[in-house]
């Protein structure tokens, strides 16, 4: 019985379709799930409520296009040509891409470990300022003394 059922699931003619259908809706569960349980984590430890929203920006495209690329690499029927691609185009995005990252990742590790808040007076090398804003791609300072050179 279950071998009859296996073998006119996999003789439908539009499994493809379903299966696509199913994997998105499936992803989109998980965007959800996730989006909602990181901007309870951001929202309780972000400095300004537009950092988070800037973030949210960001992970929206960051997790569409892997997860477009995803799909595109399960329903593709040339996994070698496909796959050198897909390394090609995650190559060329990481280059690109490199500073925004860094900045990314430096913003979130500030946000979550928190060494510093909006008014600490702080030494960077030479300078001495006190932080005046904190966002997604950059601390501002406001110098106290010295020069910057």
């Amino acid at each position: 019985m279950f071998l009859e059922v296996w073998n006119a699931i996999q003789n439908f003619k539009y499994i493809s379709v379903v299966s696509m259908v199913l994997v998105v809706i499936g992803t989109v569960i998980v965007y959800f799930r996730l989006t909602s349980q990181m901007r309870k984590f951001t929202d309780a430890r972000a400095y300004k409520p537009e950092n988070a929203d800037r973030f949210f920006f960001i992970w929206r495209y960051v997790f569409m296009f892997s997860i477009g690329a995803v799909i595109i690499f399960l329903f593709s029927d040339t996994f070698g040509l496909l796959g050198i691609s897909l390394a090609f185009m995650m190559t060329l995005l990481g280059w690109g891409l490199r500073n925004p990252i860094t900045n990314l990742a430096a913003w979130l590790l500030v946000i979550l470990k928190k060494p510093y808040k909006i008014g600490d007076r702080v030494i960077l090398g030479e300078m001495i300022g006190d932080v005046r804003n904190i966002s997604v791609m950059y601390t501002q300072l406001y110098q106290v003394c010295g020069t910057i050179g």
